[in-house]
């Protein structure tokens, strides 16, 4: 229940929330909302209680969840007259006040809206939902496009579905190469041309189950059909890819902001709502197989065994150790054991490496580290004695290690994080807005996490981040959490982003928005 006495929809992350704000605009805001969170909030999810008691969200990459969530966010843009399209990397894109060119720029926001397994309420969605609100609000105060604005949900950001984090971004931006692109395999087996097609048929599912869900349910069919025509990707063709196209499309995008929830605890220790992103750590994955040879578990004999278990079990305690003392941030948190019986002894793992770090240099590093092991025979699944002592030279190699992405340190543009900082500090830490707030502006702080706007400035565009504060400082977790009055200074900050930046695109700033 609200202030003054009005039922509003919430999701259940906040349904014990006190939503009762000394800022009238805030409660608006934060009811708006959470509606939007509230409609999605049972896809891919069962609601717990309250947020006392998180439950998981899993909304992979191309899974029925997804379209859901894809098919939602085209009726969303559809009813608002924004234009939607799916671009050739699965990317959904929705434009009102025309759609950008060289000649005619835009701005854009936007997140993604898939989930890491058993992931949170927040991680992508907050950016998307807060620039939907974002628009309404101005909307309602009359506010219309100078130039084209765009609000976009990136395809696979979570790397869950082709263990490529940043995927949609990744091969828009042409930093994955199409040939790359559909060459990859999921779990199953599927290449990508595939993925899409099964996942029509999950569209189709959605189309019959539309009127009796929370999403779609105040929909018309006619609605629904055109949202779900706007939710699949075309199939992938060569000719989408040319550098004439990628130019054109990076030289139509004046700027991009992307709204995320902080990963970290950094602003909850400055008591700031509201950070701007001053760059990304550099990241990469790297898939390690470990050979062995299958056979039974009570019939052979402890020396005689091939087991890459026993391997994988030193890479763990290795990779720990270097970790800690090159001082980056490295874990497996994913393997596949084949045939993964009981009573079995595996004849293949395959795991994979997450590292970060504040220098390049570290990361790779330590992956050069365990490249040195592998080749030392540190992983090698052979007994240690089978006849005689054998000596290590002379054993096959047994490890293969494979780097599947790498992202560099980026630095986002010295004049769009500032033209952020500029922004946000008036239109959230302004006068009025500034209870229980330590600044006068809002800090600029550094991410260990990856995201699509480091992407999208790799490969030059003006592409910047602000942070809304997460008070459990956890994420890739249910228990990650935002309030609604710190996500109602992210809507804020979104809307005089907005309204600045058109206007700089409309008087071509060069300060800013010049794609390389």
């Amino acid at each position: 229940m609200a202030s003054g006495g009005s039922l509003v929809h919430l999701p259940s992350f906040w349904t014990t929330q006190d939503l009762s704000m000394n800022d009238e605009r805030n409660l608006r805001i934060a009811q708006m909302l959470g509606d939007l969170f509230w409609s999605i909030d049972d896809i891919g999810h069962t609601p717990g209680k309250d947020h006392y008691h998180p439950t998981p969200y899993n909304r992979l990459a191309w899974t029925d969840q997804e379209a859901w969530l894809r098919t939602w966010f085209a009726a969303q843009m559809n009813r608002r007259g924004f234009k939607v399209s799916v671009d050739e990397a699965g990317n959904q894109w929705a434009w009102i006040g025309g759609v950008p060119t060289p000649q005619n720029r835009g701005i854009s926001l936007g997140s993604h809206m898939d989930s890491v397994p058993d992931g949170g309420a927040f991680d992508g969605p907050l950016g998307v939902l807060s620039a939907i609100v974002a628009f309404d609000l101005l909307s309602e105060e009359g506010w219309k496009p100078e130039c084209p604005l765009g609000i976009a949900n990136f395809h696979d950001e979570e790397g869950g579905r082709f263990a490529i984090a940043c995927f949609g971004s990744r091969m828009k931006m042409g930093l994955l190469t199409w040939e790359q692109a559909i060459s990859m395999r999921d779990r199953q087996g599927l290449n990508y041309a595939q993925a899409l097609q099964k996942f029509k048929s999950k569209l189709g599912s959605v189309k019959r189950m539309a009127s009796h869900s929370r999403a779609l349910g105040t929909f018309s069919d006619q609605e629904i059909t055109d949202a779900i025509n706007k939710s699949a990707a075309p199939e992938p063709h060569l000719d989408d890819y040319d550098a004439d196209r990628l130019i054109a499309f990076k030289q139509s995008i004046f700027s991009h902001t992307e709204l995320h929830i902080e990963q970290g605890c950094d602003q909850r220790n400055l008591n700031a709502p509201i950070a701007v992103a001053e760059g990304i750590w550099p990241h990469g994955r790297w898939c390690i197989v470990m050979h062995g040879e299958a056979n039974h578990a009570g019939t052979t004999p402890m020396m005689e065994r091939r087991n890459p278990m026993i391997a994988f079990a030193k890479l763990v305690l290795d990779v720990q150790d270097i970790s800690k003392r090159r001082k980056v941030r490295a874990t497996i948190g994913k393997v596949i054991v084949q045939p993964n019986g009981v009573n079995v002894i595996p004849s293949r793992i395959t795991a994979w490496i997450d590292c970060r770090g504040q220098l390049e240099r570290d990361v790779k590093g330590l992956m050069q580290e365990v490249r040195d092991l592998a080749k030392s025979g540190e992983f090698d699944a052979y007994p240690i004695a089978v006849h005689g002592e054998p000596d290590a030279g002379d054993l096959p190699y047994d490890c293969d290690i494979t780097q599947e992405s790498w992202t560099r340190s980026t630095t986002f543009p010295d004049a769009i994080r500032q033209s952020l900082v500029n922004s946000v500090a008036a239109s959230v830490y302004g006068s009025g807005n500034r209870k229980n707030v330590r600044h006068v502006i809002p800090p600029t702080i550094s991410s260990a996490a990856g995201h699509d706007a480091a992407i999208l400035a790799e490969a030059g565009v003006q592409a910047g981040m602000i942070f809304v504060r997460n008070f459990s400082g956890a994420s890739h977790t249910p228990i990650e959490f935002a309030t609604p009055e710190d996500c109602a200074y992210g809507v804020r900050a979104y809307m005089g982003i907005i309204k600045d930046f058109s206007k700089r695109c409309i008087r071509g700033d060069n300060g800013m928005g010049a794609a390389r």
